[in-house]
């Protein structure tokens, strides 16, 4: 089938047909991906895209514009051809994650100078003696993200997924807790997050100390001053008693 304007057949390899992984279509022109990672290029021969490097192995993504042919190598490495003025590749490019092609222009993602993004922050954990305890946090990056938690500023051994449990917490384990988040090049340390362990509330005073004599038909109010840790979590209950009863 002719293309309706310019007038050139969309003449695409046979071998395509079978071996084709990804393609990628330009105005005029359109560029594939083989199951053995090599490109094919066809359409107009005038705008060079159907000129491919030869020894052009290891791509793992392709893309084209009007007049040039993109692919981006396992290592990272981009390789432009077709119009002169589309593949000077500007100096220092590397560790490229993404590329896309227009008429008169190409674009590439580099992820190894983009700083990771923390969406989910880890919060502050209340639990008592011999519980379970899991901090998560999520991260963000356009070559995917690792994890290493620490304790404290000090990495935690084998910590590296997106939570962090600490399992029948003691005494010992009240600490602050926080996780770098890393991509190629770059990382982002999120905020710190405290766990500390639930025990008995703590009775601060009590008013009055000494109930004394009181008037007939009058009336002593008692009140008791309490705290503990993770009140809304483990909330506070009392229960009067008069002579142990």
């Amino acid at each position: 089938m002719p293309y309706p304007f310019f007038g050139y057949p969309t003449n695409v390899p046979s071998d395509l047909i079978t071996n084709a992984v990804a393609v990628a279509a330009g105005g005029n022109n359109g560029v594939a991906l083989r199951k053995n990672a090599t490109v094919e290029g066809w359409g107009d021969p005038n705008s060079g895209v159907t000129n491919v490097p030869a020894g052009l192995s290891n791509v793992v993504a392709v893309a084209t514009g009007g007049e040039s042919g993109l692919a981006l190598q396992e290592n990272g490495n981009v390789v432009i051809w077709g119009e002169s003025t589309l593949t000077n590749i500007p100096a220092g490019i590397a560790g490229v994650k993404a590329i896309s092609g227009g008429f008169d222009h190409n674009i590439v993602v580099e992820s190894g100078i983009l700083d990771p993004v923390i969406f989910t922050q880890p919060t502050d954990q209340y639990a008592p003696l011999s519980s379970n305890v899991i901090f998560s946090a999520a991260g963000l990056g356009v070559a995917g993200v690792t994890y290493q938690w620490q304790s404290n500023g000090v990495n935690i051994t084998g910590a590296t997924g997106a939570t962090l449990t600490l399992s029948n917490v003691v005494a010992g384990d009240q600490a602050t807790y926080d996780v770098i988040v890393t991509t190629d090049g770059a990382s982002t340390t999120s905020s710190a997050a405290t766990f500390t362990l639930v025990v008995a509330p703590q009775i601060g005073s009590t008013s009055p100390t000494n109930t004394g004599l009181t008037w007939l038909n009058y009336g002593t109010m008692l009140s008791v001053d309490v705290t503990n840790a993770g009140q809304l979590d483990y909330p506070i209950t009392y229960g009067w008693q008069y002579e142990n009863t």
